[in-house]
């Protein structure tokens, strides 16, 4: 069934997520050294098994792809976490210092960040497999292995099927028992 092939696949795939930086970039601006704008990233790494994908971000960036999952029904509006809201001052995390890396206002951005993520893909474990997710975490390596893991699964579980026919062990097959067969009169045969 398509349930059990999404859960069998989500079961062989699992990918984790986490906010591991926050990096400050410079935009040129016109001239060299003039109209320079400087803004925050953050770093963020999936793991797949062996595999790591690490991108950056800005707040931004996944302000909108939050929104992007709200308005196209991708996660259920009541269940998805708050996306962290986006604070000019409180408890002392002051605007001048939000290209600061290490002020606290960019360290408690990146650990608001990063609990939203776990909690979204918690709650979601099926939204990697989403073509938005993929597109904008980049992470189509990761979905082309997990379609060949199921596939070689699948493989491998039909010609164990087929052995097992072959060999006269139908019965291990069925997981069912047959209902009986009825005959020409209306009855049935036990």
């Amino acid at each position: 069934t398509p349930a059990t092939a999404e859960a069998e696949a989500e079961a062989e795939t699992p990918i984790t997520i986490e906010v591991i930086d926050a990096v400050v970039k410079k935009e040129a601006g016109i001239i060299s050294g003039i109209g320079d704008k400087v803004h925050v990233e953050y770093v963020i790494a999936l793991k797949r098994g062996s595999q790591l994908k690490t991108l950056g971000k800005r707040y931004s960036e996944l302000h909108d792809f939050h929104d992007l999952l709200l308005e196209h029904g991708l996660v259920d509006k009541l269940k998805a976490p708050p996306f962290p809201e986006k604070q000019t001052f409180r408890d002392s995390w002051y605007k001048f210092d939000a290209t600061d890396t290490s002020s606290d206002f960019v360290r408690n951005r990146q650990t608001s960040l990063n609990v939203y993520l776990q909690r979204l893909f918690d709650e979601f474990p099926l939204l990697y497999h989403e073509p938005c997710a993929i597109a904008f975490f980049g992470i189509e390596k990761f979905e082309f292995q997990a379609a060949q893991e199921v596939s070689a699964a699948a493989a491998k579980r039909d010609e164990r099927d087929r052995l097992r026919h072959e060999s006269g062990h139908q019965h291990d097959l069925d997981t069912t028992t047959a209902a009986p067969a009825m005959n020409a009169d209306g009855l049935y045969e036990v």
